[in-house]
C-alpha cells in the first residue's frame, strides 16, 4: 500500500526533482512497523522572477507495512531547500518525531 498525505497530490506525481535519502535498508522498529527507507524529497513547481523558485518538500517513509509520502515544507525557499530541511531535521532530532508522525499516519489510513 502506497499512501500519499498531500493537499494536491497531482502536484508530485511525478519523480521528484531531488532525492536525500536518510535511511536505506534500516531495520528499526517504530510502533510495530519496520522501517526500511526514509527519503527527502524536493519537487520544484514553478518559478517567480521576484521570490525564486516554489518547492514542495516532502517525506517519504517506506515500511513492511506499506509506505507513505508526507508534506514537510512548501514555499519560495531558494535553491538549497531541500539541503536546508535536511540539515535542519537531522541537528535538531526531527528524524524521530517525522519517522513517529508516518507510522501514525500510516496506522490510521490502514
Amino acid at each position: 500500500m502506497k499512501i500519499i498525505d498531500v493537499a494536491e497530490p497531482s502536484k508530485i506525481n511525478r519523480e521528484p526533482d531531488q532525492t536525500v535519502s536518510l535511511i536505506q535498508n534500516g531495520k528499526s522498529v517504530e510502533d510495530g512497523f519496520q522501517i526500511q527507507t526514509v527519503q527527502m524529497r524536493s519537487y520544484k513547481q514553478n518559478v517567480d522572477k521576484n521570490l525564486g523558485t516554489f518547492t514542495i518538500i516532502t517525506a517519504y517513509v517506506e515500511t513492511d507495512h506499506g509506505s507513505i509520502e508526507i508534506l514537510y515544507d512548501e514555499g519560495y525557499r531558494g535553491e538549497t531547500a531541500l539541503d536546508d530541511s535536511v540539515k535542519f531535521l537531522t541537528e535538531n532530532l526531527g528524524l524521530s518525531s517525522l519517522i513517529l508522525r508516518c507510522t501514525i499516519s500510516l496506522k490510521n489510513k490502514t
